[in-house]
């Protein structure tokens, strides 16, 4: 279109879209942005100026302008220094307009924990929805976890069940709502259970010591009452090699029940 106007024309346009930018019409406030972006209809390109304007359009409503945003902050460039939370914002404003790109990045925002607090269940939910909307972005990135985005229910919230990060199942909210207790319960009875385990691996241990020295006094006491029972009493000695045999015996026992 801008090739088709002459010095004169463009210059006439320039300043019809100054005048309705400063009077905060929406569409103009993005078009100049554009203009300034490109360099547009006579206009010097300008980056600065582009984004200002655009910021303008974007806070007023305008859906373009918004994404554009959006993905200038997210991605890094040469033109503005790299901001998730603005482009969560922009995201946001669009989302609110019903834009499914926005929120399919919105999506990959809480994904990632881009701009936002990571939330895994929110981001796939946001991605999940976007597809079904018909966003490609969003219907590639199912697709590639193995699930058909026509297949969830689009009206509640969407739960993941994941295995040290490996995407396993989706279900909706409330289908969820009651096993994803016993999801956690299970968790906890685990780790309860791997608990006990080192606990008793700590008794085994003390009994299997505990055995080994009672074997050894007893059979200390049982040789000490056989070797000396000339020079004791007949009553002392036997007493020593009864309880040495009994310490013996139990040691044993002990021992070989950990060994087995």
């Amino acid at each position: 279109m801008e090739k088709n106007f002459n010095e004169h024309q463009q210059e006439a346009y320039r300043n019809t879209l100054v005048a309705k930018a400063e009077s905060n019409d929406v569409e103009a406030l993005y078009q100049l942005g554009v203009c300034y972006q490109y360099g547009g209809y006579g206009t010097e390109k300008s980056m600065s100026k582009a984004i200002e304007w655009h910021e303008k359009a974007a806070e007023l409503g305008n859906l373009d302008a918004q994404l554009s945003l959006a993905f200038l902050y997210y991605n890094k460039g040469e033109y503005v220094t790299q901001n998730y939370e603005k482009a969560v914002h922009y995201l946001n404003l669009a989302f609110k307009q019903g834009n499914e790109k926005a929120e399919c990045n919105l999506g990959f925002c809480y994904l990632h924990g881009d701009g936002v607090p990571q939330n895994r269940a929110k981001g796939l939910t946001y991605i999940f929805r976007a597809a079904q909307k018909g966003d490609n972005g969003a219907q590639k990135k199912v697709k590639e976890y193995g699930f058909d985005w026509n297949a969830m229910p689009t009206n509640d919230e969407i739960i993941y069940v994941s295995d040290g990060g490996k995407l396993l199942e989706l279900k909706s909210g409330k289908q969820l709502r009651s096993s994803v207790y016993s999801i956690e319960l299970s968790k906890y009875m685990a780790k309860k259970k791997q608990r006990k385990k080192g606990k008793r691996a700590g008794k085994r241990k003390i009994t299997l010591i505990r055995g080994l020295v009672l074997f050894v006094l007893g059979l200390f006491l049982t040789l000490f009452g056989g070797l000396f029972v000339i020079s004791m009493s007949i009553a002392a000695a036997l007493t020593m090699i009864t309880i040495g045999g009994f310490l013996w015996l139990y040691g044993i026992i002990s021992v070989s029940r950990h060994i087995t």
